[in-house]
């Protein structure tokens, strides 16, 4: 399949910066153009650094690496919370067969 060209009319101030990242990033300008566009209109999630530099998601060292900081259930609140899950799940009916 080929691509599609687009042409496009800019100021000369926004050419200028495209041209001067395009120098810096040693990249053409249309795949800044790409870029730019592609994130314009699928944004990254939230977290996630404008560049795409941080990962989408976090990985496992990322997250041992935050487990510290983050906030944990004093012992009683835990099981607290572990009753609770497991009489909701047991008040849930049985799941039918997709087929059925």
């Amino acid at each position: 399949m080929k691509d599609a060209h687009l042409s496009i009319r800019i100021p000369t101030e926004l050419d200028r910066a495209l041209e001067r990242r395009a120098t810096a990033d040693a990249a053409p300008k249309s795949q800044l153009v790409r870029e730019a566009v592609s994130r314009y209109l699928d944004p990254p999630p939230s977290g996630t650094s404008p560049d795409g530099s941080t990962p989408r998601r976090p990985t496992g060292r990322m997250l041992a690496e935050r487990w510290p900081t983050l906030p944990h259930l004093e012992r009683a609140d835990a099981d607290a919370l572990a009753s609770d899950i497991s009489d909701a799940k047991a008040s849930l009916p049985d799941p039918c067969p997709p087929w059925e």
